[in-house]
């Protein structure tokens, strides 16, 4: 009986000590796999945060590039403004003029419209139209006939001149230019022409609806550098 009881103890010390063997070659294997689980998820993280990091940074890029087209299209007359500024209205004068009397005297020219809108945009204007047309970098303002041509498009009196800005500051500035003030104060009344200068606290000037792609442009000849004759500009 002693010795059955000393093999059955023997026999279960050895069933022990092999359960602990496995036992800790579990626990070892967990071990492993939650230090391999925990850099993983350090990897993860690290990835994450560089992806979040990505995408912000485009976001970011995005809104800039989105902000500067904006800013860019407005400076180009590409998208309509709205705020204080002021209207100014030039018409021709309704009557014939007397006999004898220049008939050019008596209407609104390409050139005073010129006067105008470069003044006010020397005031600080922050954008201009003509009878609607806005005026860019391109525009061209000239006569044909008895009607002026703005952006290609045919205008005639009365004529709209809309500018946004400060409108105390682009008011002042038609008095101190000479060539406007001459053509608002002293021309209107000789010639009958119409003129007014009204501040407005909300006004409108539309968008560019016109190309913006350039034409080639193209050397004169030199005989054509010639055809105004001595002291004056070439057409």
């Amino acid at each position: 009986m002693a010795f059955r009881a000393n093999v059955a103890a023997e026999e279960a010390a050895g069933d022990q000590g092999e359960r602990h063997d496995q036992l800790v070659q579990i626990v070892e294997r967990l071990e492993d796999k939650k230090d391999y689980l925990e850099e993983s998820l350090a990897t993860l993280r690290t990835e994450v945060s560089r992806r979040e990091q990505q995408a912000a940074w485009g976001r970011g890029l995005s809104r800039t590039y989105g902000q500067e087209l904006e800013q860019m299209r407005m400076a180009a007359g590409l998208v309509a403004l709205e705020g204080p500024g002021i209207e100014v209205t030039l018409a021709d004068n309704p009557q014939p003029p007397e006999l004898g009397q220049d008939p050019n005297n008596y209407i609104i020219h390409d050139y005073d419209m010129r006067i105008l809108v470069n003044a006010l945009w020397a005031g600080g204007a922050e954008a201009v139209s003509v009878n609607g047309q806005r005026i860019v970098q391109g525009t061209a303002v000239r006569c044909v006939g008895t009607t002026i041509l703005v952006n290609n498009t045919r205008i005639g009196s009365p004529f709209t001149i809309v500018a946004i800005g400060d409108p105390v500051r682009l008011k002042n500035v038609l008095s101190l230019d000479e060539d406007a003030r001459l053509l608002l104060e002293q021309y209107s009344k000789l010639f009958g022409l119409q003129a007014t200068v009204n501040a407005r606290d909300e006004s409108l000037v539309p968008a560019y609806a016109g190309s913006l792609t350039p034409r080639v442009l193209q050397p004169l000849a030199d005989e054509a550098l010639t055809v105004a004759g001595p002291g004056k500009e070439a057409p």
